[in-house]
């Protein structure tokens, strides 16, 4: 959906990081120097919040006040062969441990971030914009919008994480519903699916966005982009 640099057509001419040892208990060494409870937004696969939980749950529920997690598909189908969400699909069993864990988690999931699509049109004034993070942003976003054409014959991008980071600098953006919610762990289609249960553990789920709302987030960020480049008009 990225193509194989996972940014499509944008430049990756960034520094080369330094090579970081896997940790997966980094979630654990973060939350025990952290002075005061904090809002966690995870925007990838749970497993880290997962190691977290197994190493000290009485450490998680101390520390996070808040979980937005963008993860998690009710009622639509992720692709014609599997209805988990990638985050979710990517390992179960730790979508399942937090889930279950009875902190308070905010299940930003594809049924609401499915709402809000960014049509080609904006995508290429993005690309062609005189700033050059609107132009990386945009020359990443259209090979999104092609991977979505080709796939479905939407003229357009989804942007899922947006909505989660967007709940958290204007709470409000998106409405919750509490829902007692499993995850299947069998193999085949169903594997990672968060469901509705009445055996299954409450959750706050994202039902609704304010999509104008979300719309002006997005414009004012790069709005302010804009603003700050240097004014060379006259040179």
């Amino acid at each position: 959906m990225h193509g194989d640099s996972g940014i499509g057509y944008a430049a990756a001419n960034l520094p080369t990081p330094a090579r970081v040892a896997p940790n997966e208990h980094v979630i654990s060494e973060l939350l025990a120097d952290c002075p005061e409870p904090i809002t966690l937004v995870t925007l990838g696969p749970l497993t880290n919040l997962a190691h977290a939980l197994r190493d000290d749950r009485r450490l998680v529920s101390r520390r996070i006040k808040r979980h937005i997690g963008m993860f998690g598909c009710l009622r639509r189908r992720r692709s014609p062969h599997r209805w988990a969400d990638f985050n979710a699909w990517s390992d179960p069993e730790a979508a399942e441990l937090v889930v279950s864990a009875q902190i308070p988690t905010y299940m930003v999931g594809l049924d609401v971030t499915r709402l809000i699509i960014i049509r080609a049109h904006e995508v290429q004034t993005l690309a062609s914009s005189s700033d050059p993070l609107s132009q990386w942003l945009g020359d990443a976003l259209r090979f999104y919008v092609m991977a979505h054409r080709t796939r479905s014959g939407l003229e357009g991008c989804y942007v899922h994480d947006a909505l989660a980071i967007g709940e958290l600098l204007r709470p409000g953006l998106l409405r919750f519903a509490d829902e007692g919610i499993e995850v299947d762990l069998d193999d085949g289609e169903r594997r990672g699916h968060t469901r509705v249960s009445t055996r299954g553990d409450r959750l706050h789920v994202a039902v609704a966005v304010d999509s104008g709302l979300l719309r002006s987030l997005l414009d004012s960020v790069l709005r302010a982009q804009e603003n700050s480049l240097p004014d060379k008009r006259g040179q």
